[in-house]
């Protein structure tokens, strides 16, 4: 079919063009998406069974089996974590928008989170601080709090032993402002482009036993998108990040 005619085939035929250009593209997105996945799950899974072997053949002593059986531990809880998280991005990926939206207490839920991560963040003996008003956002309160609770734990897990989070809110123009500021290795402007991008990991989450699967901050600014808020991420190596979200205020 001529692409370049002028007329009403023409420009069906470009049409057609167009729509093949964009399968193959959804086409290729799709495999990566797979090859993604496969990895992500063979990896603890090898691990998980070349242990496995280790143990049945094998006559060790009992430190070392804990050891073994501690690595058994942690390479379930990545597969069942990522499990979760392709779940709930295949739930993010059919909903156009937040429906069910009410005010929610942004800095409640930030106190709760730092409660619940208490054993992480008090191990490193970080300093964590909340300022600003306790502001309410318009939006969905659980799928927020998935928000924060990934945000903070990158926080405490890149920050340095003894270091400091600073956590401020502010509301303005009708929005509520929230920004989580760590003081520990940071990143290479290259990798901050990146972040939000499904699998992806920067050098900092390639580090050994370091657990992420790469679908953390995708799905944090999928659930941002959704409430047509913003988010964006400044970083410098060895000095940290700063991550700012944007959400629409209560009145």
């Amino acid at each position: 079919m001529n692409v370049n005619r002028r007329d009403e085939i023409g420009q069906l035929a470009q049409h057609f063009t167009s729509m093949s250009k964009d399968l193959r593209q959804l086409e290729a997105m799709r495999q990566e998406f797979v090859s993604n996945v496969s990895h992500e799950i063979q990896s603890p899974l090898s691990t998980i069974r070349g242990i496995t072997q280790t143990l049945q053949q094998s006559e060790l002593e009992e430190e070392q089996k804990q050891k073994y059986l501690q690595i058994i531990g942690k390479e379930s809880t990545r597969l069942s974590t990522l499990s979760k998280q392709l779940l709930t991005l295949s739930h993010l990926d059919n909903e156009e928008k937040i429906d069910n939206k009410n005010p929610v207490d942004i800095q409640q839920q930030l106190k709760d989170i730092m409660q619940t991560l208490r054993f992480q963040w008090q191990e490193k003996e970080l300093y964590i601080e909340i300022n600003g008003s306790a502001e309410k956002a318009i939006g969905e309160a659980n799928l927020l709090y998935q928000v924060w609770m990934n945000l903070m734990t990158n926080a405490i897990k890149y920050s340095d032993i003894g270091g400091d989070i600073h956590i401020d809110m502010q509301r303005e123009n009708g929005t509520v402002n929230i920004t989580i500021q760590d003081h520990g290795v940071g990143m290479k402007a290259e990798e901050v482009g990146k972040i939000f991008e499904r699998f992806y990991k920067g050098d900092r989450a390639r580090t050994p036993g370091n657990g992420s699967t790469g679908l953390g901050l995708a799905i944090v600014k999928k659930i941002i998108d959704l409430h047509g808020g913003e988010i964006d991420v400044e970083s410098e190596p060895g000095k940290g990040t700063k991550v700012s979200v944007r959400l629409k205020a209560t009145r």
